[in-house]
C-alpha cells in the first residue's frame, strides 16, 4: 500500500508538471487519486479526485447544466459550500463568475480542490477555505463577505458527526442541525436579490429542507420539471431547491415561490 501510495504522488506531481508550471510547495501532492474524469465541460484538462473526497456526478447533473446554459454564475460572487473535488467552484469561473469562494470540512477535499483549480488553470479569483463542523459551517466565511449566490451540495458539504475527536455515523438529527445552522447565516451573507441553491438527491431531506426555510421565512422553489412528491425516494439526477430571503411575507402567485406568512 505505501508502495501504490508513493506512485500515486509521484504521478500527481509529474501530472501537474505537465500541465502547469511544475511542482508547487503551497499544493498538498500526499492524497492518492482514486480516479481522473474526463469532462467536455471543463476546460484545459481531466478532473483528478482524491482519495476520500467524495464525487456523484449525477448529483450536480442539473447544478452543471444551470452554470453552463443558463448563467447563473455569471458576473456574480459564488460561495460554494462542501466544494469536494473544486468541479462546481471551477465551473462557475470558468462560465464568467466575478469570483469564487470554495470551503469544505474535509481537509483531502480543500486539497482536491486547490489541486484542480491549479492544474485546470483556474485559480483567478478562486479561494479554497476549510470550514468547521455543525454550528461552525461557516467558519471559513469571513464576516462581512457577501455573495450574489449560494451553493450547497446537502450529501457533500454534511460534515460527519464529531464526538470527543472521533467520526461518528451521520444521524438525521445531527444534519438538521446543520442544515438549520446554514440556514440561519445566509441573511447575513447574501447580497440584496441573492439565492441559495440546494442539490437534494433525497425525498424526505427535501421535505424537511422547505419545512425548515419555510419556518424561517424564506422563498422557497423546487428547480425542476419533474413532479419530485411522485419520485423514488433516492432522486437522480439530484433536486436543486433554491432558497432565497423573503422581501416581504407576500406569497407569489403561480406557484413561483412559497413563502412562510408573518408571524402573528
Amino acid at each position: 500500500m505505501r508502495i501504490l501510495k508513493t506512485v500515486f504522488f509521484a504521478w500527481l506531481a509529474v501530472s501537474f508538471c505537465g500541465c502547469s508550471r511544475g511542482y508547487r510547495d503551497d499544493l498538498d501532492y500526499s492524497y492518492g487519486v482514486v480516479q481522473t474524469w474526463p469532462m467536455e465541460s471543463l476546460l484545459y484538462g481531466d478532473l483528478v479526485q482524491f482519495e476520500s473526497v467524495p464525487l456523484d456526478l449525477d448529483e450536480t447533473e442539473s447544478l452543471r447544466k444551470l452554470i453552463i446554459d443558463d448563467s447563473i454564475a455569471a458576473n456574480r460572487n459564488v460561495l460554494e459550500v462542501g466544494t469536494g473535488t473544486g468541479l462546481i467552484a471551477i465551473l462557475c469561473l470558468q462560465n464568467e463568475a466575478s469570483r469564487v469562494v470554495a470551503i469544505d470540512w474535509n481537509p483531502a477535499a480543500v486539497a482536491n480542490a486547490r489541486y484542480n483549480a491549479a492544474a485546470l488553470d483556474s485559480e483567478t479569483n478562486l479561494e479554497v477555505r476549510a470550514t468547521g463542523h455543525r454550528e461552525e459551517v461557516l467558519s471559513g466565511v469571513q464576516e462581512k463577505e457577501k455573495f450574489d449566490l449560494i451553493l450547497v451540495n446537502f450529501s457533500v458539504a454534511v460534515p460527519p458527526v464529531v464526538s470527543t475527536d472521533a467520526v461518528a455515523n451521520s444521524r438525521i438529527e445531527d444534519h438538521d442541525a446543520w442544515r438549520d445552522a446554514l440556514l440561519d447565516h445566509f441573511k447575513r451573507h447574501l447580497n440584496g436579490g441573492g439565492r441559495c441553491l440546494f442539490i437534494v438527491h433525497n425525498k424526505q431531506a427535501v421535505t424537511r429542507l422547505i419545512d425548515a426555510a419555510q419556518s424561517k421565512h424564506y422563498q422557497t422553489k423546487v428547480l425542476d420539471s419533474r413532479d419530485w412528491e411522485t419520485l423514488e425516494s433516492e432522486i437522480r439526477p439530484s433536486l436543486i431547491v433554491e432558497i432565497r430571503v423573503a422581501a416581504n411575507a407576500e406569497i407569489v402567485s403561480e406557484g413561483e415561490f412559497n413563502s412562510a406568512p408573518k408571524a402573528q
